[in-house]
């Protein structure tokens, strides 16, 4: 990959993650899309158990969803729709990459009340107000800080009043992440000609520009027992990379709100209200 030095590309980027990212994985194979997206080249289960950290953030963070309608805002193969279907009663997930979209799409087929669109988060396809809920996960990392700002005031401009963002980010201030030289070469803030972007994230900066927009943080949880494990794990891989991340998984449910810990973990997850 080579760095182009030049404004986002959108459309690269959609032809990045809906055809290279996933070249060779077959349709019905979701753990290995999954893990394509996730954790690419990386061991199957440090994927699984970084989704079930994501899980366990919806399941904590998120109102009882009966009877309310929700976006899934960069949706890549439909990882969380998955969740949402059965829990909404609408659910649309929109995504860049039409490769992505066409994979999510047959991922909730048996869901009539879920509706796939292809749009840009800097542009979403769907009119003001219209959203109970909005999910956001893995995604920032992913586009430069003028499209950030861009999605968070479209992302409150699709929200009802008191309607509610769970969003995800990774950590620019983690010790961690920051000293793992070699766990992505590739997060430089640049986009390189394949159309990949990826860089770390200040949570602060971000949290900022929502407050400037409308949306105001409620709550906050991470994941340092999980990306302690996880760097563990790269470095020197262990035979129970399952029980270990169990470990890290209550762990982190017990003490990822506490922000003594949050200069370990590679990603928060926070949740903010349109005001």
């Amino acid at each position: 990959m080579t760095s182009t030095g030049t404004l986002y590309d959108a459309a690269g980027a959609a032809r990045y993650w809906g055809e290279e990212r996933l070249d060779g994985i077959g349709t019905a194979d979701h753990d290995a899309e999954d893990a394509a997206v996730l954790n690419q080249g990386k061991p199957r289960e440090i994927s699984a158990a970084y989704a079930q950290w994501e899980t366990d953030c919806l399941h904590a963070m998120l109102p009882d969803l009966t009877g309310r309608s929700v976006l899934d805002l960069g949706c890549g193969v439909g990882r969380i729709l998955t969740w949402l279907a059965p829990r909404a009663s609408e659910v649309v997930g929109v995504d860049v990459a039409p490769g992505m979209v066409a994979r999510a799409r047959a991922r909730v087929a048996g869901f009539r009340h879920v509706e796939l669109r292809v749009g840009d988060m800097a542009a979403v396809p769907a009119p003001d107000g219209h959203f109970d809920q909005v999910v956001c996960l893995g995604v920032f990392e992913h586009v430069p800080a003028a499209h950030r700002r861009r999605a968070l005031e479209e992302i409150r401009r699709v929200l009802r009043p008191e309607g509610e963002l769970l969003l995800e980010l990774n950590n620019a201030e983690s010790a961690l992440l920051c000293e793992a030289a070699g766990d992505n070469p590739h997060r430089t803030g640049e986009q390189f000609e394949n159309g990949y972007f990826c860089e770390l994230v200040t949570a602060g900066d971000v949290l900022s520009v929502a407050q400037e927009v409308g949306l105001r943080e409620t709550d906050r949880t991470a994941n340092p027992f999980y990306s302690a494990v996880r760097h563990a794990a790269s470095g020197d891989p262990e035979e129970d990379l399952p029980g270990l991340f169990a470990h890290a998984r209550a762990l982190d449910a017990r003490l990822g709100r506490g922000r003594a810990m949050h200069r370990l973990a590679d990603q928060f997850m926070v949740r903010l209200v349109r005001t």
